[in-house]
């Protein structure tokens, strides 16, 4: 008996009702902040309340919303630009330009009260907030100011560039430009320590690292020429991969990773459009968090809550979504690739050092066992034809895309890796350059020919009772190879122009005599 046709009403209907509230339940959890048609961008959280920076008013100026009441208010209204902001409590902390310069003003939202941080006639800039303590960058160097004793104090006193600061508890952490390269650092406000992220560089980790952020113990950042986001574990000394964030795909900015508690946010361009992704180092599953076609970027997060800038209404709004109920995680975490790519790099890094060190190993072995031979035999047994050196083309060959390999290493700004193959590239040129003058193109015994054509290339060695004929070839009227037919039916050739012009001729009055 058949399916009555108002029972297929009846299921269309319930399929249909299914799909709309999966469609709505998955999301449901994206919703706007700000729908002003001006600017809106650099969102920062701290429990219900998300602050930004809005240029509604002709200038930057500095703007906030209430999640719980799900009311705005303005923050600043003085003419000139505030921007970049931070919260943490009833604190939000900025840069602005009413001095003609930048400095770090705050507000307190419980008193309603505005303040001046700083008074320098420089720029201060990156602020970031937590308990009663402020950070910021000013020139060189990393500052504090402590808002119970009202007192500013400096962290960093070095020569190198140090900026973007990010504090939690009594860590301060930055991108530091010192030795050839931008690192994280890391100052402790309690023993007034200042430590390097250990254990987190290889040979053929990139020497950038950039926009650290830091929950607790856990420092996340960007690395490297794709943008790769990694971790580290302040109290276990460990590091570890996080994501790939593919900005290459869509030529947009910064990864900006962001962390609290045991997620971590960031910018991605896997889908060609920057979206917003999650990692929960926990289950250590990677979730989408944005779809939308449009940029969305500069992530922020404070409990299950992300919000960022989104630029799908024709200018940048912001945006926010509840990361609590299940979302839909990829089907492999990016971070594989790292691991693949690490491990590519590995196996690159140890052909890099394996390649030239068996050359040079089997090189110096046969200038070993070559002046054994001549010394065990008297000079009227062996002829010796020397090595035309222009005609090394092996050996210049891997000189030269070891080189090039090398540049390459350093513009990926892999420059450990590079330092390395430099290191090896003039030991393996000397090598091969005393290689090439006391190691003759080719010998003859009276057992045998020895054919040496590279220090990398095991030498032909062809005995004489096998050799059954021997073919010198002209063009148009010059000899330029002698082929030696062996009993077997193989073919040996020897180049005349592998060896020295002068020996050239003694050379084939030798193969002649070698055949009869």
């Amino acid at each position: 008996m058949g399916i009555k046709v108002r029972e297929i009403h009846v299921i269309v209907l319930i399929i249909g009702a299914l799909a709309v509230f999966v469609s709505t339940a998955e999301g449901s959890h994206e919703f706007p902040i700000t729908t002003d048609e001006s600017a809106q961008i650099n969102p920062a959280i701290y429990e219900d309340i998300v602050v930004w920076q809005d240029d509604r008013n002709g200038n930057w100026d500095i703007y906030g919303y209430n999640l719980s009441t799900q009311t705005e208010f303005q923050i600043t209204t003085d003419p000139e630009d505030q921007e970049s902001p931070a919260i943490y409590g009833d604190i939000v902390v900025w840069e602005d330009e009413r001095n003609g310069n930048c400095d770090i003003y705050g507000f307190n939202l419980s008193t309603q009260e505005e303040f001046q941080i700083t008074t320098d006639p420089h720029d201060q800039q990156f602020p970031a907030i937590y308990g009663g303590i402020v950070v910021w960058n000013y020139h060189r160097n990393i500052y504090g100011y402590n808002l119970k004793t009202r007192k500013e104090f400096q962290i960093t006193t070095g020569p190198h560039r140090c900026r973007k600061p990010a504090i939690s508890k009594d860590i301060v952490v930055w991108e530091d430009s010192g030795h050839d390269g931008y690192f994280i650092f890391g100052y402790n406000l309690s023993t007034h320590e200042e430590f390097k992220l250990t254990g987190t560089l290889t040979l053929f980790t990139a020497f950038s690292q950039h926009d650290p952020a830091l929950y607790d113990n856990i420092v996340v950042w960007t690395e490297g020429f794709y943008d790769n986001i990694y971790g580290y574990n302040l109290s276990t000394s460990d590091s570890f991969a996080i994501a790939t964030a593919h900005m290459s795909k869509c030529s947009f900015g910064a990864a900006q990773p962001a962390i609290h508690e045991d997620i971590v946010v960031w910018t991605d361009c896997r889908n060609g459009n920057p979206d917003i992704y999650g990692f929960n180092l926990l289950t250590e599953q990677e979730f989408l968090i944005t779809t939308n076609e449009s940029c969305q970027s500069s992530p922020a997060i404070h409990g299950d809550i992300v919000v960022w800038e989104d630029d799908r209404n024709g200018n940048y709004d912001i945006y926010g979504a509840d990361i609590s109920p299940p979302l839909t995680t990829t089907r492999f975490n990016s971070r594989t690739r790292i691991i693949l790519s690490d491990s590519f790099l590995v196996l690159l890094v140890a052909s890099a050092v394996a390649v030239p060190s068996f050359l040079i190993g089997r090189g110096a072995w046969q200038m070993k066992k070559m002046k054994e031979t001549s010394q065990m035999l008297p000079s009227s047994d062996l002829k010796d034809f020397r090595r035309n050196l222009m005609t090394t083309h092996l050996s210049s060959v891997l000189l030269l895309s070891y080189a090039v390999f090398a540049v390459y290493a350093y513009l990926l700004e892999m420059r450990m890796l590079s330092g390395l193959i430099f290191f090896i590239l003039p030991v393996f040129s000397v090598l091969n350059y005393f290689w090439s003058k006391r190691i003759p193109y080719l010998r003859i015994t009276n057992d045998e020919i020895m054919i040496f054509k590279t220090m990398g290339r095991k030498p032909k060695v062809v005995r004489r009772d096998t050799i059954r004929k021997i073919n010198i070839q002209t063009w148009p009227d010059l000899p330029y190879k002698a082929d030696l037919l062996l009993s077997n039916n193989k073919k040996v050739e020897i180049e005349f122009s592998s060896i020295v012009e002068e020996d050239r001729k003694d050379l084939i009055q030798a193969l002649r005599g070698v055949v009869g």
